[in-house]
């Protein structure tokens, strides 16, 4: 059963929606490696899928690299569709 509690408002980035597809197995381990090669703590990585779209704080474009790398995604797809287009009109 998919947990539905991190759905519950708008984000920045689809990080937590990402991983919590995952079998929660593969999620910890996924969780576990893109933490080893980021050097950040899994509370760190939990912040950075609570950022909200109105907030002025980002994650680095080197973290989103690691992470999209990591769930085998393509980068665009952690971006919300708000945020994505926010970036494409700039």
């Amino acid at each position: 059963m998919k947990n539905t509690i991190y759905r519950d408002f708008p984000r920045k980035y689809k990080i937590k929606e990402m991983l919590y597809e995952l079998q929660e197995d593969v999620r910890k381990k996924k969780v576990e490696v893109i933490c080893n090669r980021l050097n950040i703590s899994p509370s760190t990585l939990r912040r950075l899928g609570a950022i909200r779209p109105e907030d002025t704080k980002e994650a680095k474009p080197s973290q989103l690299i690691v992470i999209a790398e990591e769930l085998g995604k393509q980068l665009t797809e952690l971006f919300t569709k708000q945020d994505l287009q926010k970036c494409k009109a700039s």
